[in-house]
């Protein structure tokens, strides 16, 4: 599974939380997936130039 497709599946979940704290939570994980997935991305770029 791709990063983005984790994203979408915890934004997903997030939005068909029952509770604040459970939305946040899963918020926080697709938060936490885009960033390292960011941050690989800048790595793999930085080597290539």
């Amino acid at each position: 599974m791709t990063p983005e497709e984790k994203f979408i599946l915890l934004m997903e979940a997030a939005y068909a939380a029952p509770d604040k704290e459970t939305y946040h939570a899963l918020m926080q994980q697709a938060d936490r997936i885009l960033k390292e997935n960011q941050v690989a991305m800048d790595h793999l770029n930085s080597e290539a130039a």
